[in-house]
């Protein structure tokens, strides 16, 4: 799991050319007046998820992991915990869904707060818990870039 802020992003390229792709529209993209939805930016390879919401009280949220794809999760507006912990050992607690990508398992980790320009990137070996309301009543806009591994 790497968290940082937008502003450092460029610390981060060279992983792989398509981690570089969703870094790049992540920092050149006016998010703001993208509506939401799911929108290609390499085809299946690298596309982003814009989602809108208030955050989930910590027992109605969900711990998952993915097989294929990596997660950019970015917050465009508002903010939340993101929670966190190796999947490595974790209780499943729902079996892997190759149609959805992702399985979940039992919550036991870190809860990280995330605020505008704030990112995090898991990778198949990362359990994340998104969407924890940090501040009540606050709307969340975020970009969830996945990156095909």
């Amino acid at each position: 799991m790497i968290h940082d802020h937008i502003v450092n992003a460029n610390l981060y390229k060279g992983i792989s050319s398509r981690l570089d792709k969703g870094l790049d529209f992540l920092q050149n993209s006016d998010l703001d007046s993208i509506e939401v939805g799911k929108y290609p930016i390499d085809g299946d390879n690298v596309f982003v998820l814009i989602q809108e919401y208030e955050g989930k009280n910590l027992e109605n949220a969900n711990c998952e992991a993915h097989k294929r794809y990596i997660d950019i999760q970015y917050i465009i507006s508002g903010d939340e915990y993101i929670g966190y912990a190796p999947v490595e050992g974790m209780e499943v607690i729902e079996e892997y869904s190759a149609e959805k990508d992702r399985f979940f398992v039992k919550w036991e980790g870190a809860l990280i707060p995330h605020s505008e320009g704030a990112f995090s990137i898991f990778f198949p070996q990362d359990a994340h818990m998104p969407g924890v309301v940090l501040r009540p009543g606050v709307r969340i806009k975020k970009a969830v870039v996945k990156i095909k591994i």
